[in-house]
């Protein structure tokens, strides 16, 4: 008798388990090729965008106290004036371009370890780096900034003598 009911308990939860994945059949049907495509439409989005953004340079940082304090006393005053901030508050980014493009990037960093981060848009493609390591570096052994200002700048390509007026 045990072995009756444990069969049919066995046969239940294997029907039931086929009525479910008979019912979810079509939704992985008919899903899987839109989440494709709204994914290949915001890339697509993305990249147009950026083509029109042109060449730009960011410097990325968050909301870290110790540095967000550091970095705005003391390193984005020496900063090249064609390097632009985003400012990350939480998840939100805080610039002057539109958040969701700006967030949609952040997202496709390949080379992050932490903030801060280098950002430049090349030819619609976007291409970053993490100097995390040799900020804090400078900031807590008390650093010159010149090496930290020469690898930011080297990393965008742009002469070290062109400074904000911040």
């Amino acid at each position: 008798m045990k072995r009756d009911t444990n069969i049919l308990g066995r046969a239940a939860a294997g029907i039931l388990g086929l009525l479910v994945f008979i019912v979810f059949l079509p939704v992985l049907i008919i899903g899987t090729p839109l989440t494709y495509y709204f994914d290949w439409r915001r890339e697509k989005d993305l990249k147009k965008y950026l083509l029109g953004l042109g060449d730009k340079n960011f410097f990325c940082y968050n909301n870290r106290t110790d540095a967000k304090d550091f970095i705005e006393r003391e390193l984005i005053p020496k900063l090249d004036k064609e390097v632009e901030l985003i400012y990350l508050d939480g998840r939100e980014p805080k610039s002057k371009y539109i958040r969701d493009k700006i967030s949609l990037a952040l997202y496709k960093f390949k080379n992050y370890t932490r903030f801060p981060h280098l950002l430049k848009v090349r030819d619609g493609q976007i291409i970053d780096e993490s100097i995390n390591n040799e900020f804090f570096n400078t900031m807590s052994q008390n650093k010159p900034m010149d090496n930290l200002l020469a690898d930011i700048h080297k990393f965008f390509g742009l002469r070290a003598e062109n400074k904000n007026v911040a």
